[in-house]
Order: structure tokens, then sequence, then C-alpha cells
């Protein structure tokens, strides 16, 4: 992946979203296996280091998570500019 990601005025119609929904996310969960550091990755993945968020807006109101594996990109920088 590359290093840095600028997502510059996106707008996310995300009004007809389940009951369960946590809002979107940036990444989708690649590797749900990997949970802890004692995973090893067969071809391993070069995570992003930052995410830079410029007039991004959800119609439901939800910020944007990174992930739903929290552990695979413990490491991201997300910034965010309005």
């Amino acid at each position: 992946m590359p290093e840095s990601i600028t997502v510059d005025k996106l707008r996310i119609d995300d009004s007809a979203h389940p009951d369960k929904y946590n809002g979107p996310a940036i990444f989708a969960n690649f590797n749900p296996d990997m949970k802890d550091a004692a995973y090893q990755e067969k071809f391993p993945y070069v995570i992003t280091k930052q995410v830079i968020l410029k007039n991004v807006t959800t119609a439901s109101g939800k910020t944007l998570r990174v992930s739903d594996n929290l552990f695979e990109f413990k490491n991201v920088n997300v910034e965010v500019k309005n």
C-alpha cells in the first residue's frame, strides 16, 4: 500500500445503513487472522503509515473508522483536516 493516502472532498452516502452500523471504515479487514503479534503472514503487507482526511463527510453523521481489524492497522496515523 502507499505510505501516505490523502482523501479530499469525499461525501459518503451511508444513509441506508443497518441497525448495528459502526460507520464506514478506511481499510477492510484484509486479514482477520491477524489478531496479535504472534501471527506471521506468508506474504506480509506493507501497511500505510498515514491517512489524511480533508472535508470527508458521511450522510449518517458517523465518523470514519480505521478498520474492523484494529491490530493490523494500529500504527496508522489518521489526521482529519476540515
